[in-house]
């Protein structure tokens, strides 16, 4: 494989996933010519939390998130932007006050929002981009806040191995060596989840319909078409849900990061990135081909398609691990 001229936790994940699947998206520069459903809605809310993050309004946010939707093509489901406005509504509703508190205590400082950087650590260069910095005034800590809207319910439960494997992640690692080299002070993220219902959708609304003896199977399929929520009943319920959440979907933990774990999971990486500019021949993992509803690339390991020629498939200008210019 040719030299990487950046790493970053994306790129690296995906080598540790799949090292073909590396090769694929890093070296021929291959992506996916359509996205799932839930990438979709984590764009779609970092766009409305990021409004959230500089003190815009809620009609603001969502207002920002339905034209990026729009410009992308991303809500020709009509059920689109209505739950992705339930789940920005509850959100502003459970953290606006408590956050407003924190900046009028100015217990907190804002360092920056959407903030990239890019450092050298062991030789190898690190990119990527903060969802916002903070400081605690009172200590002097760095908080490296990160949204994550996720469709697991193990998010929920702050017990679960979902939080426990934190200070094992990639991203968290790589972005705090940085915020370490750059602040030479201690570093915690906050990690602020939201747990959504990718498979929500319109009910009935008297429940426990059945089919009548009289009835044709037509029939019974129209009347329990007609017994179906409307798309603004289905916002009202969905919204409601959010707004008086009683299932822990809104879920803020704050991680502290020491500094010696943060520097083995880095030489960890750093490992990992020159492996990857040394090996000739990527390794293919099965294990990963049927992950996350399963690889888009598994024709093209089995021989089957060239990618390349492929309608599925696009080719990037550049890796998106480069810093911005």
């Amino acid at each position: 494989m040719p030299i990487t001229e950046y790493q970053s936790a994306t790129s690296l994940t995906t080598a540790q996933q799949c090292e073909q699947l590396y090769y694929w998206k890093y070296d021929r520069l291959l992506e996916e010519s359509s996205i799932g459903n839930g990438l979709k809605t984590g764009l779609i809310m970092h766009v409305g939390q990021e409004s959230y993050m500089r003190g815009h309004s809620l009609r603001a946010a969502i207002n920002a998130m339905e034209d990026d939707a729009s410009e992308h093509g991303f809500d020709d489901d009509p059920l689109f932007n209505i739950k992705n406005e339930a789940y920005i509504r509850g959100y502003y509703n459970r953290w606006e006050a408590e956050d407003a508190k924190r900046f009028r205590d100015k217990s907190l400082s804002v360092l920056g929002i959407e903030k990239e950087f890019e450092y050298i650590f062991d030789g190898i260069k690190f990119v990527g981009k903060m969802d916002a910095l903070m400081q605690d005034n009172d200590t002097g800590e760095i908080i490296l806040w990160e949204h994550k809207n996720v469709s697991s319910r193990e998010a929920s439960d702050p017990t679960s191995l979902y939080w426990r494997l934190l200070p094992m992640n990639t991203q968290m690692a790589i972005y705090a060596q940085y915020l370490i080299q750059e602040y030479k002070a201690p570093v915690s993220v906050m990690y602020d989840v939201v747990v959504t219902s990718p498979k929500t959708k319109p009910g009935q609304i008297s429940k426990g319909i059945r089919r009548r003896k009289d009835e044709t199977a037509e029939e019974f399929a129209q009347r329990k078409l007609d017994n179906t929520e409307t798309l603004p009943q289905f916002a009202s319920r969905l919204t409601d849900t959010y707004l008086n959440d009683t299932e822990g979907r809104f879920v803020r933990q704050i991680v502290p990061l020491m500094n010696d774990a943060v520097e083995t999971r880095m030489v960890e990486l750093s490992s990992l990135s020159r492996r990857l500019d040394e090996m000739d021949v990527p390794t293919r993992n099965p294990g990963r081909c049927s992950s996350y509803g399963g690889c888009a690339f598994v024709n093209a390991c089995l021989g089957l398609e060239d990618p390349a020629c492929s309608s599925k498939f696009k080719r990037r200008e550049r890796a998106h691990t480069g810093p911005s210019n």
